[in-house]
């Protein structure tokens, strides 16, 4: 059974790169980018989740990659976690969430880490609390709640579900 959720935001991406942001494979990863994937990456080494998921954009996948990498687990690739299209309805993305969970459930990990956008963390966290989480104090960069490299930390409390932003990457230095 799932008991416990990492929501791990792609680090920061290149948005001046010319590459269609919701499209894939989108921007890469900025220099800083790379140094918060890393950052992430050593504050989960103390609590590593036992495999990481994450969506097939860029991004994303790079931030994974380095996080796999430094915590050594595996790495898989989930469609379903991807990047909202440009005109996809709130209720496709909230249905391909909701999919990715339900598997996620019926797996053997009890612990997963994913690797996501924005939106994806957003559905996320409204799903396991029945929209009832307060994230007023939480809007990032775009309007996501959170930010880059940032990583929500979810453990399962009978059927609810309790959340806290765990861990912020540091700023970038001038």
């Amino acid at each position: 059974m799932l008991e416990e959720i990492y929501l791990i935001r792609h680090a920061e991406p290149d948005r001046r790169s010319g590459i269609a942001y919701h499209t894939p494979p989108g921007p890469p990863l900025t220099r800083h980018g790379i140094a918060e994937a890393q950052a992430a990456a050593a504050w989960l080494l103390d609590r590593p989740p036992l495999c990481l998921v994450s969506s097939p954009f860029v991004r994303t996948r790079t931030t994974a990659e380095i996080i796999a990498g430094q915590i050594e687990r595996p790495l898989r690739i989930d469609e379903r976690l991807r990047e909202g299209a440009v005109g996809e309805r709130r209720e496709a993305i909230r249905e391909r969430i909701a999919d990715c969970l339900a598997t996620l459930a019926r797996g053997a990990d009890p612990s997963v880490g994913l690797v996501t956008h924005g939106i994806c963390i957003l559905t996320v966290l409204e799903l396991t609390t029945d929209g009832r989480i307060d994230l007023r104090g939480h809007v990032y960069d775009s309007g996501n709640h959170a930010p880059t490299a940032g990583i929500w930390h979810g453990v399962r409390a009978g059927e609810a579900w309790q959340w806290q932003l765990a861990f912020r990457p540091p700023p970038a230095t001038p």
